[in-house]
């Protein structure tokens, strides 16, 4: 599979509105709650990145797959904010309303939290070094200006 700007293909086919399901979601979580699985997921990971430079994101990215990456950034947003957007990307992609599943979304963020938090290999946790970055009251825009800033700061100002 491959991702880019306009989407995540997979042998050719934009397979995007299949991997952005609340149940592919809630399905990942429960699976990368396994050690071997999150072992195994590491080292691809790591082996997608060797030699490159890339841009990455997950729950464990700055902490355990990329711990001595040259800028890590933890982003976060208060869950009623985060249900918001879930339940309009949910409801651009379906016919569901979003007042019938805004509860619902803002249960299993929070369900899926709380299991990333806990698993016993790689849980969601900001790394020490991270940059902290409340996106609640930052438009999509606004959020790429933030981390093109960290990034430049943190010495790649060529880019």
């Amino acid at each position: 599979m491959s991702a880019g700007p306009e989407g995540a293909f997979l042998d050719g086919e934009d397979v995007t509105s299949l991997i952005r399901t609340s149940e592919l979601g809630e399905a990942a979580s429960l699976l990368s709650a396994s050690p071997p699985v999150r072992r195994a997921m590491v080292a691809k990971q790591r082996e997608a990145a060797a030699g490159r430079d890339i841009v990455a994101e997950g729950r464990d990215i700055g902490t355990v797959v990329f711990p001595d990456a040259l800028l890590k950034v933890y982003v976060t947003a208060d869950i009623a904010v985060r249900g918001i957007r879930r339940t309009r990307d949910l409801a651009r992609r379906s016919c569901a309303r979003p007042s019938e599943v805004f509860v619902d979304v803002v249960e299993s963020l929070m369900k899926r939290d709380d299991r990333d938090r806990e698993r016993p290999d790689s849980p969601l946790r900001r790394a020490s070094d991270a940059f902290l970055l409340d996106t609640s009251a930052m438009t999509v825009g606004e959020q790429v200006e933030r981390v093109v800033s960290l990034f430049r700061a943190a010495g790649r100002h060529g880019a």
